[in-house]
């Protein structure tokens, strides 16, 4: 399934992964990138850019920059929104995630 963010790009929803392996996500600056978690924990690393994070059921929102990572500690919707341009993400899980 695709979507269009608010500059008209369209952004992958689904991501499966198998247990282990990592996905590779470009974002533009704008950009959402929604992810069910079926299985946790989900490590987002961050190669480039600083991107807002937030997760189902956790009151707190995440800023992360560049070099860091933010860890999920349950499942449910994660969201991932691009504050600057030319972001690249790294997702690496323990099992599905879609």
């Amino acid at each position: 399934m695709k979507n269009r963010n608010k500059s008209g790009k369209r952004t992958s929803r689904n991501l499966t992964a198998p247990a282990g392996d990592a996905k590779l996500i470009r974002l533009g600056c704008g950009d959402l990138f929604p992810v069910e978690v079926r299985s946790w924990p989900v490590e987002i690393c961050y190669i480039s850019g600083t991107l807002w994070v937030t997760q189902a059921g956790d009151l707190q929102d995440h800023i992360v920059s560049c070099g860091n990572a933010f860890t999920t500690d349950r499942k449910g919707r994660v969201v991932v929104w691009a504050m600057t341009a030319d972001v690249v993400v790294k997702m690496r899980n323990n099992g599905p995630i879609t």
